[in-house]
């Protein structure tokens, strides 16, 4: 699985790529969301979005659904946008155990 990784900071990735990337998966890339006080925090998912649409991209991992957006409705949609290519969208967060 081809797997981009989104978080809050350079510490979040590496946990990530650590826990829940496993050795058949592919990381394809990474980033780290802006400050909050941005006026594009979000920045951080255009690329992932780009690799997404060029069909680069099976699951973008993120620490948390929040980094999606700052409203349920918000995160919603960006989960949509990501599967309407494919993509699915796990938060570490939520997955629990190491899935490596």
């Amino acid at each position: 699985m081809r797997v981009w990784i989104y978080g809050y900071s350079a510490q979040d990735i590496c946990t990530m790529q650590t826990c829940y990337v496993s050795d058949a998966d592919t990381m394809i890339g990474f980033s780290i969301q802006k400050d909050s006080s941005s006026p594009f925090p979000q920045a951080g998912l255009a690329q992932p979005m780009q690799a997404a649409m060029r069909g680069e991209l099976d699951q973008l991992l993120v620490s948390d659904l929040s980094l999606l957006g700052d409203r349920t409705e918000q995160i919603g949609e960006m989960k949509k946008v990501f599967a309407s290519y494919q993509v699915s969208v796990k938060s570490a967060s939520s997955l629990g155990s190491s899935s490596s």
